[in-house]
């Protein structure tokens, strides 16, 4: 199998860092000149395995980790690289989007036992000895502590607690809400779901959520206003009330496409800020949201050709909980990786295309627990409890059941001796009665 890809990223991210280093002409031509003379172009055909995982050959990655570029040429020029280059080289060890990442770890986490506090049982203290992540907007965004992967969660979790995760793999936390009571291979499981406001970052609280847009291009020419803008107003006066960040306010007369002196980006995308479970900025322009654009505007899913979003099967994912022991035993986590391409003037082979989102990949995780462990909590949260209740179940209905035969049995017994009581008084007062009358 074949994809349509890869070269796209180079040219991409040397465009990203042009944009924010600002070489002047000459360096521009130069770098264009190297991206022709090398062969990168947007798309070109790839193994899959090879833009997966395994990555491929790709000329640009080589030179810019050859000798010759990282030591004889800026040692000719005696400048260093960044100089010559007005810009410094993207960090791009591999070809591929997670070349080499398998057999890899996550970054290390420090957690809590729960020793001292039960409910605080896996929450993460640190990841990457970090705090708190270092490239969201607000402090909301870059939590960690206090959260927890998911796996492993406090015992008894409830069905209004608002739960949250950190998932390395997409560089962020996200809330979880309760969904339903279900069962997985007959152990009773409480489900929560990614939230679907997960991805909405017209709400305050995803505020540090919100895309920037650094290269300052128009990717949804059709959004947020569909049917266009409103007419100006006469008296441009007003406008100076009216508050242009607001949601409902996009399309007012006194705001432009260049909303707040950029162009927006919708709801349902944010950006992917890290190499995936590393703490590494990520060098190309790339965007996480749900499969499809789930979570976005009509307008951002219509963008591209072929797309067909269907909440059941592109859904964010969810977490299966234990309610006794809080541990994750059926997740399902879905996240699409798509990249941001645009027209770029300055390098040949992006100025023909047009500024969109594209989507290159999706991945969706599963994990259950594996059949022992399964056992393991059947036995522990089934038949167990089942079994002291049962046991908890004959030790209060056999004194019961004794009590209810001894009395039963006093019962029947004062009756009999009362019988025979009176028996014997009956023979008694007969023999009296008899002997009376042989007297007379």
């Amino acid at each position: 199998m074949k994809l349509q890809s890869g070269s796209c990223k180079r040219n991409l991210a040397v465009s990203l860092q042009q944009k924010k280093y600002r070489p002047t002409k000459l360096q521009k031509l130069l770098v264009d000149a190297s991206c022709i003379a090398m062969g990168e172009y947007p798309y070109k055909l790839v193994s899959l395995h090879g833009i997966l995982f395994d990555g491929y050959p790709d000329p640009m990655v080589d030179i810019m980790h050859s000798r010759f570029f990282t030591q004889d040429l800026p040692n000719f020029f005696n400048k260093s690289l960044e100089q010559l280059l007005g810009f410094p080289l993207p960090n791009i060890q591999y070809a591929g989007y997670f070349a080499h990442y398998n057999n890899t770890s996550d970054e290390d986490y420090v957690v809590k036992t729960g020793k001292t506090f039960v409910d605080e049982f896996n929450h993460i203290v640190t990841w990457a000895n970090m705090t708190k992540l270092p490239w969201w907007g607000d402090d909301n965004a870059n939590r960690i502590v206090g959260l927890t992967d998911g796996s492993f969660n406090k015992p008894y979790p409830k069905k209004t607690d608002k739960l949250h995760i950190f998932r390395s793999y997409a560089c962020r936390n996200f809330p979880l809400v309760f969904d339903k009571e279900t069962s997985v291979k007959g152990i009773a499981g409480y489900k929560f779901k990614i939230s679907e406001e997960a991805y909405n970052t017209q709400l305050s609280i995803n505020a540090g959520l919100k895309p920037k847009n650094t290269y300052h291009k128009n990717f949804f020419s059709n959004w947020p206003c569909q049917d266009g803008y409103k007419a100006q107003p006469s008296n441009l006066s007003v406008c100076a009330q009216v508050d242009c960040g607001n949601p409902e306010l996009y399309c007012h007369g006194c705001c432009s496409p260049e909303i707040m002196g950029n162009y927006l980006m919708p709801p349902g995308i944010v950006d992917l800020k890290c190499f995936p479970g590393k703490n590494e900025i990520l060098a190309i322009p790339a965007v996480l949201s749900p499969p499809h654009f789930l979570e976005s505007p009509s307008q951002v899913q219509e963008s591209i050709i072929g797309l067909n979003p269907d909440r059941d099967t592109h859904h964010s994912g969810y977490f299966t909980l234990q309610p006794m022991t809080g541990n994750a035993i059926d997740v399902k986590f879905r996240m699409q990786v798509a990249i941001s391409v645009w027209n770029d003037l300055d390098i040949s082979g992006l100025n023909h295309v047009r500024s969109s989102v594209v989507p290159a990949l999706w991945v969706e995780v599963s994990a259950d627990p594996a059949d022992y462990a399964i056992d393991y909590l059947y036995t522990y949260t089934v038949v167990i409890p089942k079994v002291i209740l049962g046991v908890g179940i004959c030790f209060t209905a056999i004194p019961i059941l004794v009590g209810t035969a001894y009395t039963v049995w006093r019962y029947k017994r004062r009756q009999m001796m009362e019988k025979v009581q009176l028996e014997s008084f009956r023979r008694t007062v007969n023999r009296t009665s008899n002997a009376d009358l042989r007297t007379f």
